[in-house]
């Protein structure tokens, strides 16, 4: 009698287990009982085995994702974040991954990253999702300075009707249309982001007319950005770039001591350096006053007004 309660006992506990194998919470617990224990090729093997229930897939693919990086195998990592994405509809859980995501791809080479990520848009149905694997497809090819090709991939992205932030993709296109030294349509793309009056991008909009005028030779047109600049964003990262544009141009102008006033802001910010590239400029730029000084005398006639400010810049008689 205890010979076959024993044996009654085993075949309930292994029908227990069996029964256990196929329930997806007890997979899953013991997944993370393996990832927590260091056990990663375990929890790769039992997570495979689970796949056949796809409504926890994104889960899957994630805790396949995370064992493989503790192992440092970024690539499958990468890719099995990637997978978990497509396969998630939980858009919080779906912005956890997605830096997850990136991370293992920038330890790839940007060809290994760029063939992942590729074959993931293959698999994309129209989403916003697509549109994020394609802007990270065309910041991959900016890293390997394919700037032409990035911008196609921006393009595509504007023809979606549900991107959020179109004026974003602009900026991107307009900043690498400048490296590409194509300035002319540099600009002509600025007036979409001027004329939307969008304050989060008007700051950066003003620089990139400022450096496409600029290198056009179109000197007044770079002058006024760069002052509205100067005067509307006193604290923008650009400062020292901006004070220095504005008192080149001021000397182009001839207009010394204007050119002379940026210099002293300049000064004021820069590095030692930057101060002893400085100092030669004002020492270039007072003998070019005391050359004039024939023709009136700078420092009795001059007030100074900054247009932008409320201003503007003249000669007293």
């Amino acid at each position: 009698m205890k010979l076959f309660t024993t044996v009654l006992f085993l075949i309930i506990f292994v029908n227990v287990i069996c029964e256990n194998s196929q329930n997806i919470d007890y997979q899953i617990k013991l997944i993370n009982f393996y990832l927590n224990e260091g056990e990663f090729d375990n929890a790769i093997i039992y997570a495979d085995s689970a796949m056949q229930q796809t409504e926890y897939l994104d889960s899957l693919n994630y805790f396949k994702a995370t064992a493989f990086k503790a192992k440092q195998d970024w690539e499958n990592a990468a890719v099995f974040f990637g997978n978990a994405i497509l396969k998630s509809s939980d858009e919080q859980f779906i912005n956890k991954l997605i830096p997850e995501y990136k991370d293992n791809l920038a330890k790839l080479s940007i060809v290994k990253s760029i063939e992942i990520n590729a074959n993931l848009l293959k698999e994309i149905e129209t989403s916003k999702w697509q549109i994020m694997f394609m802007e990270i497809m065309a910041e991959l090819y900016e890293k390997i300075n394919l700037l032409e090709e990035a911008n196609d991939v921006y393009k595509t992205i504007l023809q979606f009707e549900f991107l959020e932030q179109p004026l974003e993709i602009e900026m991107k296109i307009i900043q690498n249309l400048i490296l590409l030294k194509n300035y002319e349509e540099a600009l002509f793309t600025l007036q979409i982001v001027f004329v939307a009056q969008d304050s989060i991008y008007i700051q950066d909009a003003l620089y990139f007319d400022y450096l496409a005028n600029y290198a056009l030779t179109n000197f007044a047109v770079a002058k006024a950005s760069l002052l509205k600049l100067h005067c509307d964003f006193p604290q923008h990262p650009q400062k020292y770039e901006i004070l220095k544009g504005l008192s080149d141009i001021f000397s182009k102008e001839k207009i010394y001591f204007v050119a002379w006033y940026f210099l002293e802001e300049m000064y004021e910010i820069s590095n030692k350096y930057q101060k002893i590239e400085i100092e030669m400029q004002m020492i270039e730029l007072k003998n070019k006053i005391l050359n004039d000084s024939l023709k009136f005398d700078y420092f009795e006639n001059f007030e100074l007004h900054l247009p932008q400010c409320g201003g503007e810049i003249y000669f007293t008689e």
